[in-house]
């Protein structure tokens, strides 16, 4: 069935449990977890070098040295940090059995996705993008998304490009950080298989998070969900607000080139 035969603004979704809240407190457990490890070591490593605080012996240095390294251990968990907090993460989202099967899933705001597309467009041919075809259609059927949402990902991310490396880093059709590769079970970032189903899911996941909004989960994907939350929307940066702005319009059209050729049918 094509999006235009679709009546409803919504993509309708069965709810179950757990919830995706559930998956991201975990989350933000086990990087809160980091934080204080990586405050210790911090500690101990001063410690052990004879020089106890870098504020000197002063009125206060103690509590100044304890906020600092509060600071500090938050910033390296948030970055990464050692890992440890994506190995318990991983360790224990497989203890507890999250799945995709059994999260609640937010119903994806169509109406900007329909909108008469931009004049320009800057996107491969249809032609060009058939080999990815099928495997979008798989992400797309399994995390409910719409198939042009994902096609105006990538045509933004990698313009299609499978082998694209950005300059931090992010790999892949959908420009996958490693962190996030991980978190996602991918484990070759190249392979467009695993890398669409990887970004599928991670776009999902933003989506569950910010209720269905297509513009904050598009965010989420290109500035973190962090800022998201910090900024309480949009964030403020203009290299994200053109992000989410340029993928919308990548969307419209593969909608549009799509619903001609008859490919978005189930």
């Amino acid at each position: 069935m094509s999006l235009q035969e679709i009546k409803p603004d919504y993509i309708p979704v069965k709810k179950s449990q757990p919830k995706q809240v559930d998956r991201e407190r975990l989350r933000k457990i086990c990087s809160n977890f980091e934080a204080i490890f990586v405050g210790k070591l911090l500690k101990s490593m001063r410690q052990s070098s004879g020089n106890d605080s870098l504020f000197g012996d002063g009125l206060g240095a103690q509590t100044y040295q304890s906020m600092f390294d509060s600071k500090l251990s938050e910033k390296i968990a948030q970055d990464g940090g050692f890992g440890v907090g994506r190995l318990l993460f991983n360790e224990l989202s497989s203890r507890l059995h999250f799945s995709e099967d059994k999260k609640e899933m937010q119903p994806v705001s169509l109406k900007k996705l329909v909108m008469p597309p931009a004049k320009s467009f800057s996107g491969k041919p249809i032609e060009q993008t058939k080999g990815y075809h099928e495997i979008i259609k798989q992400a797309a059927k399994k995390y409910r998304l719409p198939v042009h949402l994902l096609y105006g990902v990538i045509a933004q991310e990698s313009n299609w490009d499978p082998r694209a490396v950005s300059q931090v880093g992010a790999k892949g059709l959908m420009q996958l950080m490693d962190a996030t590769a991980a978190d996602m079970g991918v484990r070759n970032p190249f392979d467009p298989a695993q890398n669409i189903h990887g970004g599928a899911k991670y776009l999902r996941q933003q989506l569950d998070q910010f209720q269905g909004n297509v513009e904050l989960a598009l965010a989420a994907y290109n500035a973190g969900p962090g800022n998201v939350e910090k900024y309480g929307g949009m964030p403020p940066f203009k290299e994200t607000q053109d992000y989410v702005e340029k993928v919308l319009s990548h969307s419209r059209k593969y909608n549009q080139l799509l619903s001609h050729i008859g490919n978005e049918s189930d």
